[in-house]
């Protein structure tokens, strides 16, 4: 490693000579004769002395390379350094920039005029350095012109109009980042290429460094060799001998004292590495006696890793012998000593050499340098924590300032400029009183004398003067600074400007005033608790309502105008919302300061600190008596409503119900005039939609409509659906054309309510068209869902109209003729079917007497079971009738003889009737039918008891009843299951559906396992539904 630190071991120094001693040298030799032989040996001395004068010349030749590659390495660091500061100065401004963008505060023009202008002396200081370097001032040329753009760029705007985040146009922003980038780019290259530089001079130093190390050594070496050249010349023919003994005698001799009194480690090796001596320092540092050390290895008593990487390190002695030079290491070492020891050491070593010039061994020198590293390290540390400290008081966003017990500023960080506008070398050196007005000149005294007794002053809060004479209010900390024997040398002070908190203290009072104003004038009763409900506040309008005081309410005393029959629900259900955090609400009655009790809607809401934790509750209490009174009577007046129209439809189905049957016995006959049974059939279908659709608007407004979801096969119900509404498209003399995929279409979906979304657009495309129209329905499947579209040719919608089509009762034409009739309530039964299904309707058109498309879309299906699917499409009756015995109960006379001369018609049945509850019960057990259709609004007794009736006699028990009835409600149905009825027809029933009734009794029949011609009881039934 290299010993830079502490001055270099000289080798030859330690070592009196590097010559090998040889004590039968002289005595072989023969003596030449003094006078040839001195001439010789002052020949040889001259010649020596003419080298050493060479060598010291070449050595302040040497030395002076020396100096002039150091002023170089010095003059690239002092490149780099104007290049690190440029760099620097471009972060500040742009960190200044970004400031100015997230706070809007500060004057950014000025800080990044400051800024810039340092730049420029950077770059001035740049350019200097780097005259001789053409590459550098080319690149040094456009660094300026692209710093002078960047400033250009980075120029804030200050109206005041303007929105924080809009200060700077986003072209200035694109333009700021592109320069910003290339000047980065070039001051990289600019320090790339000045590092080289830096390598290549560092290279050359070292080897003058080198040059002059052996210059001076040989120089010295040749010195020493000519005195003692000169001297042995002068005496070798007198004491050849003796001199020559007593000289190898003596040179051994101070070899060994040399090494056992010099201060460092030493040990010697011979040519091979094998240690052949050491001092007691090499002793003590190894763990190796001398004893054991002799004849071992080099490496193996002087073992050294590196200490960093921990890898062995070469020993220095080996390399000497091997370089033949003086070797320093270049790292830092660690000795491994005997005991495994770990000490840090410097080391070098160098070859010693024969008087021939041969290596005979070297000279290993090493000292424990542990306490000296530790020392680097602490000081490095020392400067390192000190580095820090002051680049945080730098960075600090409070002023931070230092000063003498006589009040004179020592120094003044960034934040200090920034507050009170004075920089450093303008502040630094003056009196304290420079930013203390004068009306506080005695306030300061006051905190010069505190610290001088060494006392502490925190958060003081006083006024101080900037440099342009504003008065602004600050936040003192002042602290005594104490030197190691606890004297006062000065103190440090910490201001924060607290003007805006100031101002904000004020806005907060004349908040909270506001506040309370309005707290107490707003029609609520409001109030506030703390994080665990107690509360502890209320406005004026509570104290006014309640008649109560603070005392009385405070905690949980609120619970004394609560209604005891709500009380105890209101305390569990707010106290679950005060334990979560979440919002409450509740509404219930409070006792006014007359007795009276009023209901309130009452909500809390949680206010939460910056942490997320709850801090206080806000809440408020609304008088809803009238509202909740409006809503009793809208909700009473909403089910009165419902009440007629079920009523309104029972009504209107029973005088419709004769009709049907009628209608049914006509077409049942040989002669009949079909075109105009079709057109009576048609208005009575038109009828029963009307009344379905009206009852079907009101059940989806409540809620009431529940879907019997299946998977099914939308084709065959899009063609039985298209196959129903045929007769009225054709009887307008209108076409229908109809495309569906060869293949089926599986949705889930309610059978009935998808076949009357169908239904209802076809007969609202054929109304709105005129006769001739073309009216399309078309079946569509996409990877997902299912679209059926129906369009027309008709009068089309206006564009007006569009949003509102499928509101309740919205009708396209407005006009007093009402020429294609309806309540307009369809398409609003449409929209609220296809969204229950989980699916969409939308409506098109161009504009009036454009025509327009309905399109609907719903979500496909797996299929359960193609079979099972197709048989929930279609019922298809497979039992051969046998004559039954039907129960027909009516108190309309013409409809029920109606509908027995029907049901005659349909098979060879015996069909009887009766008109009110108790004869038909009486008519039953008589009888004892297998199956009976029952009307519910019967006088004496009601369908339902007197379904309950027959169930509850066991000679009849097991008849097959249907609710034949003018209710349709989802309630009645229930009713109708509640009382024993095996199925619930609503009125007018149509053919199929009592051909269907008559399969299904047939059914019922046989799965009691008793013919048509038995007579029912309980023994035969078991297990039927409703019994």
């Amino acid at each position: 490693m290299s010993l830079t630190s502490q001055p270099r071991y000289d080798t030859h120094a330690a070592l009196p000579t590097q010559t090998a001693p040889s004590t039968s040298a002289g005595a072989d030799r023969t003596v030449a004769p003094p006078t040839a032989g001195g001439e010789r040996w002052f020949l040889v001395a001259a010649a020596l002395i003419c080298l050493l004068v060479a060598g010291i010349a070449l050595t302040l030749d040497n030395i002076r390379r020396l100096n002039d590659d150091a002023d170089w390495v010095a003059h690239s660091h002092e490149v780099m350094d104007a290049v690190a500061g440029l760099r620097t100065r471009l972060y500040e401004a742009e960190a200044r920039q970004r400031t100015f963008l997230l706070t809007g505060a500060g004057d950014i023009d000025s800080d990044l005029i400051g800024v810039f202008n340092a730049a420029r002396n950077e770059i001035q200081r740049f350019k200097s350095l780097t005259v001789d370097n053409a590459s550098q001032q080319d690149r040094v040329a456009a660094i300026s012109d692209d710093v002078e753009a960047l400033q250009a760029a980075l120029r804030v705007s200050r109206d005041e109009g303007r929105d924080l985040g809009g200060l700077v146009p986003e072209a200035d922003l694109a333009d700021a980042n592109r320069l910003a980038g290339a000047i980065a780019l070039r001051l990289r290259e600019a320090d790339t290429e000045e590092r080289l530089i830096l390598q290549s001079r560092i290279r050359a130093r070292r080897g003058s460094f080198r040059n002059a190390l052996v210059v001076g050594l040989s120089s010295g070496l040749l010195a020493v060799l000519g005195v003692m050249a000169f001297l042995w010349a002068i005496n070798r023919n007198l004491r050849m001998k003796t001199r020559a003994a007593a000289a190898v005698a003596q040179q051994r001799e101070l070899y060994r004292v040399t090494l056992a009194s010099i201060g460092d480690a030493t040990i010697t090796t011979d040519p091979d590495g094998i240690v052949t001596g050491m001092n007691a320092v090499a002793e003590k540092l190894t763990g190796w006696p001398v004893a054991d050390a002799l004849t071992r290895p080099l490496d193996e008593v002087f073992a050294i890793v590196d200490e960093t990487t921990r890898e062995p390190i070469v020993s220095p002695a080996r390399r000497a012998i091997e370089e033949s030079r003086v070797v320093d290491l270049e790292v830092n070492a660690v000795l491994i000593a005997r005991d495994g020891t770990e000490i840090a050491i410097d080391d070098s070593a160098a070859p010693i050499r024969s008087t021939s010039g041969e290596i005979e061994g070297s000279v290993l020198v090493f000292r424990d340098v542990r306490e000296r590293r530790q020392a680097e390290i602490e000081t490095g540390e020392n400067l390192a924590a000190a580095r820090v400290l002051a680049a945080i008081v730098e960075s600090s966003n409070t002023a931070i300032i230092s000063k003498s017990l006589d009040g004179v500023i020592r120094s003044w960080n960034s934040a200090a400029e920034r507050l009170f506008g004075y920089p450093p070398e303008e502040a630094i050196g003056q009196p304290i009183y420079l930013i203390v007005p004068p009306d506080k000149f005695s306030e300061e005294a006051h905190i010069l004398a505190c610290l001088r007794a060494g006392e502490r002053l925190e958060y003081l809060e006083t006024e101080r003067m900037t440099k342009d004479g504003e008065r602004i209010q600050v936040s003192l900390t002042v602290s005594p600074v104490f030197d190691d024997h606890g004297r006062v040398i000065g103190a440090s002070k910490i201001a924060r400007d607290i003007t805006e908190e100031k101002r904000s203290e004020l806005a907060l009072l004349e908040s909270e005033d506001r506040f309370r104003t309005l707290a107490d004038n707003m029609s609520q009763l409001a109030w506030m608790a703390d994080p665990k409900g107690s509360l502890f506040w209320y406005n004026k309008r509570w104290y006014d309502y309640t008649g109560t005081t603070l005392e009385e309410m405070q905690g949980w005393g609120w619970r004394a105008v609560q209604h005891p029959d709500h009380v105890d629900r209101v305390v569990e259900k707010v106290q679950r919302h005060w334990d979560t955090g979440e919002v409450w609400e509740d509404t219930f009655p409070l006792k006014s300061k007359d007795g009276e009790y009023r209901w309130f809607l009452s909500r809390a809401l949680p206010i939460r600190n910056e942490a997320g934790q709850i801090v206080r509750w806000l809440g408020t209490n609304t008088d809803i008596t009238e509202q909740r009174t409006a809503e009793l009577a809208l909700k009473e007046a909403d089910e009165r409503k419902n009440e007629f129209l079920a009523m309104l439809a029972h009504e209107l189905r029973n005088p419709l119900a004769p009709i049907c049957y009628g209608l049914d016995l006509i077409a049942r006959e040989q002669a009949y005039d079909a075109e105009q049974l079709d057109v009576v059939r048609h208005q009575v279908d038109q009828m029963v939609r009307l009344i379905d659709d009206l009852l079907d608007v009101s059940r989806i407004m409540r809620g009431k409509i529940e879907l019997r979801r299946s998977v099914l096969d939308l084709t065959a119900l899009v063609e039985r659906t298209a196959a129903g509404v045929e007769g009225v498209v054709r009887q307008r003399d209108q076409g229908l054309r109809v495309s569906v995929p060869e293949g089926p279409v599986w949705v889930n979906a309610d059978t009935v309510r998808l076949s009357q979304v169908i239904g209802n657009l076809l007969n609202n495309a054929s109304k709105y068209s005129n006769s001739g129209a073309q009216i399309d329905l078309r079946l569509e499947a996409t990877p997902d869902k299912a679209v059926v579209s129906v369009t027309d040719n008709g009068i089309g919608i206006d564009a007006n109209l569009l949003p509102q089509v499928f509101d309740l009762f919205t009708q396209a034409d407005h006009s007093i003729d009402r020429s294609q009739g309806g309540l307009g309530i369809g398409l609003t039964v449409v929209k609220q079917l296809v969204e229950l299904h989980r699916g969409t309707v939308s409506v098109h058109s161009a504009g009036t007497g454009l025509g327009s498309t309905f399109t609907v879309e719903m979500p496909l299906s797996e299929p359960k079971g193609e079979e099972a699917a197709e048989a929930a499409a279609e019922r298809v009756p497979t039992l051969s009738l046998s004559p039954l015995r039907v129960l027909v109960v009516d108190d309309n006379v013409g409809a029920t003889w109606m509908l027995t001369k029907l049901m005659e018609k349909l098979g060879d049945h015996e069909i009887r009737s009766a008109h009110d509850g108790p004869s038909a019960l009486e008519r039953a057990i008589e009888w004892r039918p297998h199956a009976a259709l029952l009307d519910i609004g019967l006088p004496g007794m009601d369908g339902f008891e007197l379904a309950a009736a027959i169930r509850a006699d066991d000679r009849v028990a097991s008849a097959y009843l249907v609710a034949l009835t003018g209710y349709g409600q989802e309630d009645d149905r229930i009713r109708s299951q509640q009382a024993g009825f095996d199925r619930h027809l609503v009125k007018p029933a149509s053919a199929d559906d009592l051909e269907q009734f008559l399969h299904d009794a047939a059914a019922h029949l046989e799965a009691l396992g008793a013919p048509a011609d038995a007579t029912p009881g309980s023994d035969s039934r078991e297990g039927v539904a409703g019994g």
